[in-house]
């Protein structure tokens, strides 16, 4: 698959327009590891660029070392203020693409400005993963460093990513958080038909992003900007082509891997700034739950560069307002569920399409953890002719009225090959989502998986006959009842 990848042109010209649509879509900037307009540049026997530093004044240009590996990590403070801001750079960014927010918070806010483990000026050797629980590491160091307990976290393109796994790893520090052009990478659910071509071409353009020489990098580069791009940002730029290719495909690997790109449950305000609106606002609604959005149309990638009036006015007016949420207390627990739906469709709803494509809904009841008895309604699009299902929606509701809302993206039903017809038809095996609800399942978050069969004993449908017996297990994740301490 490599060989024919990086052998055939047109192939490699239809992988580039769906990556630089993927990029843009989920906010991947290629840029560079760089250094301000003052310092100077040398560039050593690996081709890598190094800065030498050169006195910024009030700005503190610091390291640290890893407590979990030995490898320096390089971040700047500027500011002084009431509160901390956090700026997480995108892949392969230096921490100057934030130059523009320097002056800024200067004199509003303490900022944290950090190069990411093989990114600007921290550590990059080779023969290691940079992954992004690794980098979430290297932020709680810095923090740690800095005495930061609370902060408001800023991500830039991939910058969520690895904020995401710091919160998974220290719940409970960030206060806020502003997306700018930032995104996760999805990946299509086991059972989805397009997921083996989906890692194969993931896996083929990793594999073509080590082969990338300057010409390489100037296209994909050029892709990310505008009509309307500064001229300095497009200076700027030019550091990314320089950057190793070697490491360039080992951070994009590891951001994209498909642990690492799944709901958060973030549980406090969220901002997200995108010049492109997202393609899929269900699920960048998993991603980032009831956020605050604006799109900003007609400017490249860059935004906090390309517009930085307004991106700083948009982060301060979001940093120091008074939300009306506090931050909560949440807590994991198990969760297990088994119900059986029976088919309630009408098969003349044209919404989903025309035949075979139909729009199907089922009811039903049964048991689950948090819920007890429970009654269920869900709703989906499916082609009876490949089995192939799509946007499922519904809710699992407890006796008492409180509603878990359900999400499951995209399924396949698998045909019973032993045509075993006494026992079931049919069976599919998907990842569901917790995506909020009611009562006490408000701000609900979570996934499992169904090991579910449907059975027809006679054969026909539409009929009552016709029901699918669930088995869901996995994780939910709630907000405690708030206590108070005497």
């Amino acid at each position: 698959m490599q060989q024919e990848f990086l052998g055939c042109e047109t192939y490699k010209k239809q992988t580039m327009k769906t990556l630089k649509r993927i990029f843009l879509l989920t906010a991947v900037v290629c840029l560079a590891m760089a250094c301000t307009k003052n310092d100077e540049f040398t560039e050593n026997v690996t081709a890598d660029l190094k800065c030498k530093k050169v006195n910024s004044g009030s700005d503190h240009d610091r390291y640290i070392t890893m407590s979990s590996m030995d490898l320096r990590v390089h971040y700047k403070v500027i500011g002084k203020g009431p509160v901390d801001i956090v700026f997480i750079p995108g892949w392969t960014n230096p921490l100057e693409i934030f130059s523009k927010q320097f002056d800024y918070f200067r004199n509003k806010a303490r900022c944290i400005y950090i190069d990411l483990p093989g990114q600007g000026l921290s550590d990059a050797p080779e023969g290691i993963e940079y992954t992004m629980g690794m980098m979430a590491d290297a932020i709680y160091d810095v923090l740690r460093a800095e005495h930061v307990n609370n902060f408001v976290a800023v991500g830039f393109s991939m910058g969520p990513v690895p904020l995401g796994q710091f919160e998974l790893k220290h719940p409970g520090m960030i206060t806020r958080l502003v997306n700018l052009d930032g995104s996760f990478y999805p990946w299509p659910p086991a059972g989805d038909p397009g997921r083996e071509q989906f890692i194969a071409e993931t896996d083929a353009f990793c594999s073509w992003i080590e082969t990338w020489g300057e010409a390489e990098k100037i296209e994909f580069g050029s892709a990310l900007l505008s009509e309307s791009t500064p001229d300095d940002l497009k200076e700027f730029i030019k550091y990314f082509y320089v950057f190793p290719s070697w490491r360039m495909a080992n951070i994009f690997r590891n951001y994209t891997r498909e642990e690492v790109n799944q709901p958060i449950g973030w549980s406090y305000p969220i901002l997200c700034i995108y010049s492109v609106a997202p393609a899929d606002p269900v699920s960048e609604e998993l991603f980032f739950p009831d956020a605050e959005t604006h799109v900003l149309e007609g400017i490249g990638h860059v935004i906090q560069w390309e517009n930085p009036e307004l991106i700083n006015n948009m982060i301060w007016k979001f940093a120091t307002a008074r939300h009306p949420k506090p931050t909560p207390v949440t807590v994991t627990l198990p969760f297990k569920a088994d119900f059986t739906v029976w088919d309630k469709s009408d098969y003349t709803d044209l919404s989903c399409g025309e035949p075979p494509v139909y729009s199907l809904t089922m009811e039903g009841n049964g048991n689950a953890t948090l819920l007890g008895s429970l009654t269920t309604r869900m709703t989906f699009c499916c082609n009876t002719g490949t089995g192939y299902y799509y946007n499922t929606t519904g809710s699992l509701v407890a006796a008492n009225g409180d509603e878990l809302f359900i999400s499951i993206p995209v399924g396949y039903i698998v045909p019973n090959e032993e045509s075993n017809s006494a026992y079931y038809q049919e069976r599919f095996n998907d990842e569901i989502f917790f995506v909020g609800g009611t009562g006490r399942f408000k701000g609900a978050t979570g996934k499992g998986w169904t090991h579910s069969y449907v059975h027809n004993p006679d054969g026909t449908i539409p009929d009552d006959v016709w029901h699918t017996d669930f088995f869901t297990t996995g994780t939910i994740t709630m907000l405690k009842p708030r206590q108070h301490h005497h």
